[in-house]
Order: structure tokens, then C-alpha cells, then sequence
């Protein structure tokens, strides 16, 4: 009978998995970490599949330690770092390498928005302080100027966790909590195109995953 839980944290540094029994009791936990590359100032990327292979890992090392066969495991969690942008094709492989929260390449875009007074619009719109690594709002913006092949390579733009989940089920989606951080309209619970608009970045409104409740993910 399927009673045990398996926890992800896809966090900055690496993937740390938890077992625990349905009363909440720790069985095992395993932690791999992995690189994030500067390739210019500012910049801050991770390879897409050295995160999968820790998350992998931290699986295969919790099933060895507890004797779990997957089939008594009841679900899956899987949360991570936010922001960033993480790529994928058609084919679900990374167009490049994931863009972490750290990034900061759209930083004089956004400086340049603070002059403007656009990034205090956007804020208010968002009820959230929008920065350079905060997500596709920020990065997309920046692809779209600099090197606008790579979002036309892509089919969608996921989170760290999201990625994970990607690997483990197919489903190329993520839920609200991630996206909510800067990207819906205060009080709303969906991607705004408004938003997109406000930006310029409306033509690459089919990057953006679907949202399914985090229950159902």
C-alpha cells in the first residue's frame, strides 16, 4: 500500500530530498548539489540537465537508504528556487541553459524603467517589486532585444520546480505560486496579457505554461 511522501526542494545550490511516512515522520533525506555559471558579469545560469541528475540522484540514494520501492510512495512534491527562466522545445529539451533568480541581465532595462516611472506602474499592476531576475517579465524582455532566436527556439518557459515535475510526468506547466510573483494583476490568479503588453513581450505570450492548481500538478 502507497504511504509514503516524497519532498523536492530545487533550490539555488542543489536538490535535497525528503522521505517521509503519511504521519510526517523523516525517514531519510539526500542532498546533491550542482553549479551555477557566470559566463559575464551579472549573469547567473545553471544547466538544465545537471538539475535533473541531482534531482535524480536524491531519489535513487532515499529509495536505497529507506528499501522503498516506488510503488509505496503515495506523491510527489517538488518546490524550488523562483524566478529565472527555464526553456524548453517541442521536444521537452533545454533550449539553453537555465536563468536563474540571481540573473541580472535585465538590470538597465529595469533601471531604465525606474527612470521612466514604468517600473513603479508595473509594481503597482503586480503587487509585487519587480528585479532583473524575476522571471519571463524581465527576461523575455531582454531576449527579445539581444538574442530573440532563442525564445523563437522555444515552446515553454517553465520554473526550476516545474522542470523537475517536467521530468518526472511530462506535463510542461507550473502552478500559481511561482508566476504570481510578479507576473498576474494584483488580485488576479492567471498571466496577464496587460502586463505583456505594458512590456512589448505580448508575441511571446504562448511561452508561458499552463496553470494547474498545485494539488492537481
Amino acid at each position: 500500500m502507497a504511504e509514503l511522501v516524497l519532498a523536492h526542494d530545487t533550490g539555488t545550490t542543489g536538490n535535497k530530498a525528503s522521505l517521509f511516512d503519511v504521519q510526517g515522520r523523516l525517514l531519510c533525506s539526500a542532498f546533491v548539489g550542482y553549479q551555477t555559471h557566470y559566463p559575464r558579469p551579472g549573469w547567473a545560469e545553471q544547466d538544465m540537465d545537471s538539475v535533473w541528475e541531482a534531482a535524480y540522484k536524491t531519489i535513487r540514494e532515499c529509495a536505497e537508504v529507506s528499501k522503498t520501492a516506488g510503488s509505496e510512495i503515495a506523491g510527489v512534491s517538488v518546490s524550488g528556487q523562483g524566478g529565472g527562466m527555464w526553456l524548453i522545445d517541442q521536444q521537452g529539451r533545454p533550449v539553453r541553459k537555465g536563468i536563474t533568480w540571481l540573473d541580472g541581465r535585465s538590470g538597465t532595462a529595469c533601471n531604465d524603467w525606474e527612470t521612466s516611472g514604468l517600473l513603479t506602474e508595473i509594481d503597482d499592476f503586480t503587487g509585487y517589486h519587480t528585479f532583473p531576475g524575476v522571471g519571463p517579465l524581465t527576461l523575455f524582455y531582454w531576449f527579445k532585444d539581444n538574442d530573440p532566436n532563442i525564445l523563437k527556439a522555444g515552446y515553454k518557459n517553465l520554473w526550476a520546480k516545474d522542470w523537475i515535475k517536467f521530468m518526472l510526468t511530462g506535463i510542461a506547466a507550473t502552478d500559481e505560486t511561482d508566476p504570481s510573483k510578479g507576473h498576474f494583476k494584483l488580485g488576479e490568479r492567471t498571466f496577464s496579457r496587460e502586463l505583456c503588453k505594458m512590456l512589448g513581450i505580448e508575441k511571446y505570450w504562448n511561452l508561458l505554461p499552463e496553470i494547474i492548481p498545485s494539488c492537481g500538478a
